[in-house]
């Protein structure tokens, strides 16, 4: 019996090797068509993550730890048009987070395996809900084998070329069984950044106000509770008089987000440029096992690319410099050059003819006419 699970176990082992795939990463923008640094273009932008660290049964090896999901230089992190939800709201449980709707930056999906009860499941809603300008964290609901809603932290940074923004999703949580109460392996992840418009439905309207009367109704209330509470029944009954006609301060309401122009589209994420004529996208995944995963992909856009750095000025064969010295030239400067001779003072070719150029001192150099300091100074 022990030499027979041994063999079966090798057998495993090595179909397991044979068959083991890598990660795929699936993205997809739209539009496709690129904005520019002065109008960016919104996109409903997602990644999608699967196959993660696949074993010979189709379910992941190991539990996840983070998830580095890396952008194109063209790209930007915008979240200014959306209002901001406290961490406090959105938390681990079975309802969704009591979040301004217009918090919400999109949806976020999943797979898992629970090796504990050697069950699968699949998320069936989640969201990304915006907690700063540089942080989010996403909820995601899971009907089976219980009602639960885990949430994961997402953090922006700066990357380096060819990327620009990145996003680390904290996983660790899930992992080691702090959010679930068991170890959660991750088969798959997606995440979808979605375009809204200013006004439309991918914007909730304000949340109604307490109305005037009401608030001075409980201030009265507020008020008169203190005059009673005086022993002096002629102070008692002047705070009273007070109290018939009070004027309730006025609270301070929070500042709302900037919002987008009415019928301007928004999201989280926006292009500024088509660089190559296509996006390069990057999901890095390590597991608690210590190993880790890349995955890359790429999306055609179409759109003008930046414009080129303008050339240095100055220097030899620039128009703003006399090709034969790259010295700055004044009519008393004495410093040599590296040609043995003092640097001729030069004058813009727009104000010097060079076949007019004749006299002590004046040489031409290809459309250029230079006289010597030399020359200039005993003239």
């Amino acid at each position: 019996m022990i030499v027979r699970g041994t063999v079966a176990a090798a057998a495993i082992s090595v179909v397991a090797c044979a068959t083991a795939q890598a990660s795929t990463l699936t993205v997809k923008v739209d539009p496709p068509g690129a904005g520019t640094p002065q109008n960016p273009q919104a996109h409903t932008t997602s990644l999608t993550l699967d196959k993660i660290d696949q074993g010979t049964d189709g379910n992941a090896k190991s539990a996840p730890v983070t998830l580095t999901e890396r952008f194109p230089a063209d790209f930007a992190v915008t979240l200014g048009s959306y209002a901001t939800c406290p961490s406090a709201k959105v938390v681990h449980g079975d309802n969704k987070p009591d979040c301004p709707d217009n918090s919400i930056l999109g949806n976020a999906s999943g797979s898992a395996y629970v090796p504990a009860l050697l069950f699968r499941t699949t998320s069936d809603r989640g969201y990304i809900y915006k907690l700063s300008d540089q942080t989010v964290r996403a909820w995601i609901h899971f009907s089976s084998p219980q009602q639960v809603g885990v949430i994961v932290n997402g953090t922006f940074a700066n990357g380096s070329a060819p990327f620009g923004p990145t996003i680390t999703w904290d996983f660790k949580a899930i992992g080691d069984g702090a959010e679930a109460g068991v170890e959660v392996r991750v088969n798959s992840v997606g995440f979808v950044w979605t375009q809204h418009t200013a006004n439309g439905t991918g914007q909730a309207p304000a949340a109604p106000t307490t109305s005037e009367r009401a608030r001075v109704k409980r201030a009265r209330a507020q008020c008169s509770r203190r005059a009673r509470r005086i022993k002096s029944r002629r102070k008692r009954q002047r705070a009273l008089r007070h109290c018939a006609k009070p004027t309730p301060k006025p609270k301070t309401k929070p500042t709302p987000p900037p919002q987008a122009t009415e019928g301007q589209a928004y999201s989280g994420l926006t292009s500024t440029g088509c660089t190559n004529g296509s996006w390069p996208f990057r999901a890095e995944m390590s597991f608690a096992d210590g190993t880790s995963e890349t995955a890359d992909a790429t999306v055609a856009c179409s759109g003008t690319p930046p414009p080129s750095p303008p050339p240095a000025q100055g220097g030899s064969g620039s128009p703003l410099c006399p090709p034969i010295c790259a010295v700055p030239a004044s009519a008393g400067h004495r410093r040599p050059t590296p040609f043995g001779r003092r640097c001729p003072v030069w004058r813009p070719p727009a104000r010097i003819n060079p076949s007019l150029a004749s006299g002590p001192g004046w040489f031409g150099v290809g459309s250029f006419a230079v006289k010597s300091t030399r020359a200039a100074r005993s003239a």
